[in-house]
């Protein structure tokens, strides 16, 4: 990554928690809406990203419907978001969403289970390449986690196979 690239030092960032895991949910939604043709939102798909302190992969994917089901250690959760259907003048799109069911797991950072989820809002910014995104607390780089890596775009294609990325 060149060092003036918005990826550059951002391999080594904040481990995904409970607290940071509804900041993804909320990249995640394409307000999509109109035919089936219709562009997806950069954020719609399967990402992951592996936890560097123990190894721990978290999978979250964005479905078009506005639905999120994320996966990290023994804990899976459910919830929905919204995305901003543009970017900011700096690139960042507005995430929000809320979980509401889990299934009170270990997660892979080995925090409590959250018994009263909040709804929260993040802030996901996307490489050019699309393949690629952080997750930041405001629009801004100076609090983030990632990257998250694109691991299938979860569309249905010919025969009910989904996509690879």
């Amino acid at each position: 990554m060149p060092p003036g690239s918005a990826f550059h030092g951002h391999e080594r960032i904040v481990p995904v928690t409970r607290r940071t895991r509804p900041l993804l949910l909320v990249i995640a939604l394409c307000a999509a809406s109109g035919p089936a043709s219709a562009q997806l939102h950069p954020l719609i798909g399967t990402w992951q990203w592996t936890r560097s302190a123990n190894q721990c992969t978290e999978t979250y994917d964005y479905r078009p419907d506005g639905v999120l089901r994320a996966v990290s250690g023994a804990e899976i959760t459910e919830g929905t978001y919204a995305v901003s259907p543009q970017a900011d003048p700096n690139g960042f799109y507005e995430l929000s969403g809320n979980f509401t069911k889990t299934n009170q797991g270990k997660d892979c950072t080995d925090s409590p289970p959250v018994a009263d989820p909040k709804p929260y809002t993040v802030y996901v910014v996307f490489h050019e390449s699309r393949t690629r995104m952080l997750v930041c607390y405001k629009p801004s780089l100076e609090r983030c986690f990632g990257p998250l890596r694109r691991i299938d775009v979860n569309v249905q294609g010919p025969g009910g196979a989904r996509r690879p990325a």
